[in-house]
């Protein structure tokens, strides 16, 4: 026959395996509630100031790109005209890469170029740094490098920019259309954001 304290151990046990049951339980029933509106995701790419992201899936009804929220999108063909730039910094990217980087500038908005500094309704959004080989002096004579002169973005565009001054974006592969667009994205723990 048990003791008292057989007893109630025997009970703690078979409480504890209820509680820890019903905390798995729990936690599988919100993933699969959660998985169907979120994603998390991780950036292959060093441009941005943090690897981590929560993806916002879409629905029927896209939201509206805004500025200085992050969003992931389908690498433009521009993008790989870069290719010397990106392997030349050890970087591999296959024909379908997504690309994770802030929105810097929406339609509606003006796009200027002055010396390597882009800016957008007057506010300063990136700059090309000063390469030694790869880009030479001054921008605007490089072929195939987007330069705006008081050039007010279309319906359906958006410049794109990673706050790493060395990152791959609009700088150099132009506007990216909205429909290319996968999620909006949350970043994890960023040290900065373009605004």
């Amino acid at each position: 026959m048990k003791t008292l304290r057989e007893k109630l151990k025997a009970g703690l046990k078979s409480k504890r395996f209820y509680s820890i049951s019903a905390l798995i339980l729990f936690f599988a029933f919100f993933y699969l509630i959660i998985s169907q509106f979120y994603a998390f995701g991780i950036s292959n790419t060093p441009s941005m100031d943090t690897y981590f992201f929560i993806n916002e899936k879409y629905t029927a009804l896209r939201p509206a790109i805004k500025d200085g929220k992050a969003v992931v999108f389908s690498a433009p063909k521009r993008f790989f005209l870069w290719k010397k730039y990106y392997e030349a910094n050890g970087l591999h990217y296959p024909k379908k890469t997504l690309l994770v980087k802030y929105v810097a500038c929406t339609h509606g908005q003006i796009l200027n170029t002055i010396g390597r500094k882009d800016y957008c309704n007057g506010r300063f959004i990136a700059e090309i740094p000063k390469y030694a080989v790869l880009i030479p002096m001054p921008h605007m004579k490089i072929k195939g490098f987007p330069v705006w002169h008081n050039y007010k973005i279309p319906a359906g565009y958006f410049f794109a920019a990673s706050p790493d001054k060395y990152g791959l974006d609009s700088r150099y592969f132009g506007l990216v259309k909205d429909e290319v667009v996968k999620y909006n994205t949350i970043p994890l723990f960023p040290k900065s954001v373009i605004r």
